[in-house]
């Protein structure tokens, strides 16, 4: 178990190049561990049903079901990266913890962590505030925003309704333009928010507590329009790296949307979704490596 809680505290944030080499650390660490089978550190958890014993993430991935009344955009097929990764969230957020969830573009950090929270809207009680940060993106309008989705327990206390909790979902946090002198105040808000949890009020100028509402913050790394983000305003959550998709998992992913689209097509139209998606995907990793 401390080994699990160690993995995932200390390197929830390597990236796909340090990830193997602290799977190794890990190993010489904890010499009397077990690790999972067919994998490291990061391909198991702990289970208590016969246990403690590892087990492999594999184990909890569900079917995929295609519904053709989603969007394609909101579609998600599960697979070991999202099972992790929202299991992970899952138990910071429960437990109020802020968490920075970052990684490549498309590798699937917002629509994972959009359907984690429909989810425990549904089952934990949860009250979902989404936010996107764009270069313009002020920090009033993000307080207020806020401001307009808690309620009033007090004069100066805002916080979740009753018996609930709220969790603040900011996607692309590191967009705001830096100023002159490198501040981005809707991110100093939100660190304002982390640090003191409050801020004050634009009129009256009285501060204002805020109760049960956590941070669940997502964003790509700095590049195209994107800031470093500061470690005064990091260091407050659980840093959090989705790796690049496997081609085994875009294999997974695309093959069953395809496949769930053309199922109300002639079989000999369904016959071409493994060529089709084999096709796509060699064309992308192309793409990438040029």
């Amino acid at each position: 178990t401390f080994c699990f809680a160690f993995a995932w505290t200390i390197g929830g944030s390597c990236d796909a190049r340090t990830r193997k080499m602290f799977e190794r650390e890990v190993e010489s660490w904890f010499p009397s561990v077990t690790m999972p089978r067919n994998g490291g550190c990061y391909d198991g958890f702990v289970s208590f049903h016969e246990g403690p014993k590892w087990k492999n993430w594999t184990e909890l991935v569900p079917a995929f079901v295609f519904d053709d009344t989603v969007s394609y955009f909101q579609l998600l097929v599960p697979n070991p990266d999202t099972v992790r990764f929202s299991y992970i969230i899952d138990r910071m957020l429960s437990r109020q913890f802020s968490v920075f969830l970052t990684g490549n573009s498309g590798v699937g950090k917002s629509v994972n962590i959009s359907n984690l929270l429909e989810k425990m809207k549904e089952l934990a009680g949860v009250v979902p505030i989404y936010m996107t940060f764009s270069a313009q993106t002020k920090a009033i309008s993000t307080q207020l925003t806020i401001e307009g989705k808690l309620e009033k327990k007090r004069k100066t206390l805002l916080g979740a309704p009753v018996n609930k909790t709220v969790v603040i979902l900011v996607d692309d946090v590191n967009m705001p333009l830096v100023e002159e002198y490198g501040a981005q105040p809707p991110i100093e808000l939100l660190r304002q928010f982390q640090d003191q949890r409050g801020f004050f009020d634009r009129k009256k100028h009285d501060w204002k507590d805020i109760e049960n509402v956590t941070l669940l913050l997502c964003a790509a790394p700095p590049g195209g329009g994107r800031n470093n983000m500061t470690a005064r305003f990091s260091r407050h959550s659980h840093v959090l790296c989705m790796p690049p998709t496997s081609e085994e998992a875009m294999n997974t992913i695309f093959g069953s949307i395809i496949t769930g689209f053309l199922q109300k097509f002639k079989q000999e139209i369904q016959g071409l979704a493994n060529a089709a998606v084999a096709g796509t995907i060699e064309l992308y990793i192309k793409c990438g490596d040029e």
